[in-house]
């Protein structure tokens, strides 16, 4: 199975794939570490690194305090995809080594 197939196979009905959990699963775990932040009166910034087809990027970007996720991953056609379907999201084509070139909050791989 190639890289680019094996996104559709492990994707579910809605075209999302989840690696590790969900986010409903993950947002009391965020959650603390969100309420730590809100003195940071500018908001907060994440970069998720490796999107894929997940939801936690759009998950993400509803928390309160948030304001900037920009999400990467090394497949254009993945990139492409999650833009259309989340387009006031930043999506960005890029290698790991290659991606972070300014600082964010928090970073989710």
């Amino acid at each position: 199975i190639n890289r680019k197939n094996s996104y559709r196979m492990r994707s579910n009905k809605h075209g999302n794939f989840e690696w590790l959990c969900s986010y409903v699963e993950l947002a009391p775990k965020l959650r603390d570490i969100v309420l730590a932040l809100r003195r940071n009166l500018r908001g907060s910034s994440c970069v998720v690194l490796g999107c894929g087809m997940s939801n936690l990027s759009s998950d993400l970007k509803r928390l309160e305090n948030v304001r900037r996720v920009c999400s990467l991953d090394r497949e254009p056609e993945i990139i492409e995809a999650m833009a259309k379907r989340e387009p006031q999201l930043e999506w960005r084509v890029a290698q790991l080594e290659e991606a972070v070139t300014e600082d964010f909050d928090f970073c989710f791989d």
